[in-house]
């Protein structure tokens, strides 16, 4: 393995720089006295001017992110303690005082991907290649074309079926629901919420071995923690607050953490598969509907990291991306790959792309990020699409009536929409 890694690096170097450059790097790489932090700064482009080659022109990118597992396994499977800790993202200590043999693969891997920012870089540093190749491919139709999608909630997905029958084409982004997984479900619930539940069992294993090369993405309606009875997600049915999570000596967040602690179970079978996830936890919290949104979008922020920071940093749930969904309280480019908005209310085959919600959104969020509409009734129009050149990179029209009936969109127009070239689907 270390001679295809090799091979690699060479490969990099005879094709990607000059040979200024080329010098440069070469002796960054082989001083031994160098820390985490030289390193960096031998590694900023903008200091050293690195030749970055038209990516039209080059394979090596995709090279290299064929390869990126190889190398990680290297390094993962090193003998030496400290660097597994690090891979566990402990930055603050990363690479100090290590074998260089090491450092040098991972200080590539970092070079590789600083030079390469036209494509799309997650925000957690060791992201799955599949979660990168996927990144990229939103990269590549952004504003380009749109990504079709439907959100399911049982085990027939009789929505994709109906678009199916309609349209001729399957969605090809498909969402699933987590609420039955949840240890907090109250048996003493209403029979609405109890056959929501029954009703979204066993939908986690249509996901997980899915056949339709679709992307999958993640809804979590989490049922309260503690004092819930029926639909607990929503903060009328329940006494649950959000503020008291932030004392860990606290109830609260005991309860929290021993629900986030079993679904990073759940999602470790994803993980387990090399299946990337859409994961949108927390949504709509600039609304006061759900618990996590009570008290302000906010706490749903401070949330929403303390959870990137447990999967990630402690479970290493590296096959996520990061899927923030309200329009206030940015958790940080640190912590997102995909902003995204819910919209609800428009008129039946309303002749509308979003565009004031799209609008106010990248105002109040990062202009790095990619959009998604993650959520809506009626699915966006298309004309009004290509004339904004396509602001979202996927749509996902909500279940039940909202696709199985001709409430919100018609089926004339849902067919129209799908023969569309620009409209991404699988047949």
């Amino acid at each position: 393995m270390r001679d295809l890694i090799e091979e690699i690096f060479s490969f990099f170097l005879e094709n990607e720089f000059k040979d200024k450059e080329l010098i440069k790097i070469q002796k960054a790489v082989d001083d031994e006295k160098l820390t985490y932090e030289s390193y960096k700064t031998c590694f900023d482009k903008k200091a050293f001017k690195l030749n970055k080659a038209v990516k039209s022109k080059s394979e090596f990118y995709q090279i290299y992110l064929d390869s990126r597992n190889l190398i990680d396994d290297y390094i993962k499977n090193a003998d030496n303690n400290s660097l597994l800790i690090d891979l566990n993202l402990n930055n603050d200590e990363l690479l100090k005082n290590y074998d260089d043999l090491y450092a040098k693969y991972y200080l590539f891997r970092l070079l590789i991907e600083r030079l390469y920012d036209d494509y799309y870089l997650p925000c957690n540093t060791y992201a799955t290649i599949e979660v990168r190749k996927l990144l990229n491919y939103f990269q590549s139709i952004n504003h380009r074309k749109i990504i079709s999608g439907q959100h399911t909630q049982t085990i027939p997905q009789e929505e994709l079926n109906h678009i199916k029958r309609i349209t001729g084409y399957y969605p090809k982004l498909v969402g699933y629901e987590l609420l039955a997984l949840s240890l907090n479900i109250n048996p003493n619930s209403d029979k609405v919420c109890l056959e929501e539940v029954e009703d979204n069992k066993g939908t986690m294993q249509v996901a997980l071995y899915d056949t339709k090369d679709t992307i999958v993405t993640f809804t979590w309606h989490m049922f309260s923690p503690l004092y819930g009875c029926g639909k607990s997600f929503y903060a009328e049915n329940t006494e649950f607050d959000i503020r008291k999570i932030f004392d860990e000596d606290s109830k609260e967040y005991d309860a929290f953490m021993n629900e986030l602690d079993h679904m990073s179970k759940v999602l470790k079978h994803f993980s387990d598969a090399k299946k990337p996830i859409l994961f949108r936890p927390f949504h709509e919290a600039d609304g006061t509907w759900f618990w996590w949104g009570k008290y302000g979008v906010e706490y749903a922020s401070k949330l929403y990291i303390l959870t990137y920071n447990y999967l990630v940093k402690e479970k290493g749930l590296n096959n996520l991306i990061w899927v923030w969904n309200s329009i206030g309280a940015y958790p940080g480019d640190d912590y997102v790959d995909i902003i995204s908005v819910d919209c609800y209310g428009a008129e039946k085959d309303a002749n509308t792309c979003y565009m004031d919600k799209y609008n106010e959104l990248i105002t109040k969020v990062s202009n790095k990020k990619l959009v998604a509409l993650a959520e809506c009734d009626v699915i966006p129009d298309f004309n009004e699409m290509l004339s904004n050149n396509f602001p979202f990179i996927y749509y996902m029209t909500w279940s039940k009536e909202f696709c199985l009936t001709e409430k919100y969109n018609s089926n004339d127009k849902l067919k129209e929409f799908y023969s569309e070239n620009e409209v991404i689907k699988i047949k």
